[in-house]
């Protein structure tokens, strides 16, 4: 059996996250009765390392089960401006 081809991430790494997304969206926060209107969820790291491949793959997979009409996705960067010289470090964002 080679380990040099493609593999494929399936089972709870996938479908648990997307489960306490639902879990968590239904669970009121603020004492009001009813399912929040609003749910955040930050997947923080650094999206394109292999350790964070499975949950951008169960985010993938959480639009599809959820439709695109109920999610909204934002993607967010640090850019850090270097010094006095106004130069931004964009390296880190390809």
């Amino acid at each position: 059996m080679s380990v040099t081809g493609p593999f494929t991430v399936i089972g709870n790494l996938l479908w648990d996250p997307q489960d306490w997304i639902q879990r968590v969206a239904a669970r009121p926060v603020d004492g009001q009765d009813g399912v929040p209107h609003v749910c955040v969820i930050e997947l923080g790291g650094t999206v394109g390392d292999i350790e964070s491949a499975p949950f951008v793959e169960a985010l993938r997979q959480f639009v599809i089960r959820v439709g695109e009409s109920n999610i909204f996705q934002i993607h967010v960067s640090l850019v850090p401006i270097i010094g006095g010289s106004g130069w931004r470090w964009t390296d880190g964002m390809h």
